[in-house]
């Protein structure tokens, strides 16, 4: 019969275990390294149990801790809803930054350059992720609620003070660095619950929370354009602020892991050899890194860019930011449907197709796309091809990750990718500006960027052992 891939990550871990350690004759029988890290357990040695996919896991007894729960059942779905109210908050403020950036380019910063403002918003996003490779481990040393309301508190710090903002350096200090820190704080506890809390539907239910980040992305645009021609811009991010704080309290109370803190993790911070130099001897790690930061650097040029783009081509702007308001709502199904397909045909096999095909769409229909009509019919449809491009990054590093290591793993690869997202935009503000504001180079590097990162997933999974090009992965 058949294993997953947790399955097998997991029976390796075993066999790897029982080689090291010698195992006297009365001696229970030994569980995974990655499963006893998650229970704390130093005493004694637990019995193995199985779980609902026949996967190992700690049954510790009542004297100790308690059973760690099945998945995909019973808390995992409060962890879901959570979890979307965190990317709501995190993810989805993210995806306004193309508003942001078209607001402050005709207003406050109008005497800066594209390229200049664009460090704002480009150190905004760097951040969300880069701060993965602390918070992933935060949240397996202290458990996601904790670091939820740590982000929490930075993220609505960081929005209020932007409110007050009037020069470049106000802006980069408040939006870029405090909001962001909150952010990232935010992303991966609610990144965690839903990956420990699910194995046989994590595609789908990472794609359910993952779409809490358009929900975001849509209604956050509408609050600005609506409310800031009446009371301002300083009131106007205050009641985003406001609507913040709801929001992420919901998120700090739904939050969990289904695996308890682990307290092991804090006597050694980082151990750079076990969770840097072993995972990158494996080309399929390589290549998804590679493949997220290439992907990246087309996606978030294409966002950011939006609303210039348009603006520039005779667009008002006040229909402009409505582009990220299409965008982020047809993003929406984007996010969900592949991940209910890529559970039954595979993560890596979605994840590649679907970022191939953006490649192709930006290089066929943006570049083209000079009127109103089909500015808004661009955004719309690359919404909804984009979509799994970030839902599923998780389920891709999960698919070969041991489970109570995921919150690490997706922190280590996300700081690597990261700075794509940090040069995103500045670069392709050079190109823009280089070309004397045409944006035909600006579209051409979106869109072969994307390409390249959809095969670098292909590769990623030929790379897997046991796979080939029609595995169900």
């Amino acid at each position: 019969m058949s294993m997953t891939s947790d399955e097998q990550i997991i029976d390796h871990s075993v066999q790897h275990d029982a080689e090291k350690t010698p195992i006297s004759p009365n001696a229970t029988p030994a569980v995974s390294d990655n499963e006893n890290r998650g229970s704390d357990i130093e005493k004694s040695q637990p019995a193995v149990t199985t779980e609902p996919n026949g996967a190992t896991a700690d049954a510790p007894s009542a004297d100790t801790v308690a059973p760690i729960p099945p998945p995909d059942t019973g808390r995992a779905w409060l962890a879901m809803i959570g979890a979307s109210f965190g990317l709501y908050s995190s993810f989805g403020y993210i995806n306004v930054v193309g508003l942001y950036e078209a607001y402050y380019l005709h207003h406050q910063l109008s005497h800066y350059s594209a390229s200049t403002i664009s460090w704002i918003t480009s150190l905004q996003i760097f951040i969300l992720f880069v701060g993965g490779i602390f918070f992933g481990r935060i949240a397996e040393m202290y458990g996601p609620q904790k670091l939820a309301a740590f982000g929490t508190v930075f993220t609505i710090t960081g929005i209020m003070t932007t409110s007050v903002c009037k020069e470049y350096w106000h802006f980069l200090l408040a939006q870029g660095i405090c909001t962001s820190i909150g952010n990232s704080a935010i992303y991966y506890a609610s990144l965690l619950a839903a990956t420990t809390w699910f194995q046989k539907k994590r595609a789908l239910a990472l794609g359910v929370v993952v779409a809490g980040s358009s929900l975001g992305g849509t209604t956050m645009p509408f609050i600005f354009t609506k409310l800031q021609p009446r009371i301002g811009f300083p009131q106007t991010v205050r009641a985003i602020g406001y609507l913040m704080i709801g929001v992420c309290v919901i998120c700090t109370l739904l939050v969990s892991s289904r695996f308890p803190p682990n307290k092991k993790l804090r006597k050694e911070f980082f151990n750079l050899r076990e969770e840097v130099l072993v995972p990158y001897t494996k080309p399929s790690i390589i290549l998804v890194t590679l493949a997220m930061f290439f992907s990246f650097w087309g996606l978030f040029t294409a966002i950011g860019y939006m609303s210039t783009h348009a603006i520039a081509h005779g667009m008002s702007e006040e229909t402009a930011y409505y582009l990220v308001s299409i965008y982020n709502g047809s993003s929406l199904i984007g996010r969900i449907l592949p991940g209910f397909v890529a559970d039954k045909f595979g993560s890596y096999n979605m994840h590649s197709i679907c970022t191939v095909i953006c490649g192709v769409f930006l290089l066929a229909m943006w570049i083209p796309a000079k009127t109103n009509p089909v500015i808004i019919a661009f955004s719309s449809c690359f919404g909804v091809i984009s979509g799994a491009t970030v839902s599923l990054f998780p389920a891709l590093v999960a698919s070969i990750t041991p489970p109570t290591e995921v919150g690490r793993r997706m922190g280590v690869v996300s700081f690597f990718y990261s700075f794509s997202s940090l040069t995103a935009m500045p670069i392709a503000g050079q190109i823009l500006h280089s070309d004397n504001d045409n944006f035909t180079g600006l579209q051409v590097w979106a869109g072969v960027t994307m390409l390249v990162g959809g095969f670098c997933v292909f590769a990623s999974k030929m790379c897997i052992e046991g796979k080939t090009w029609r595995s169900k992965f």
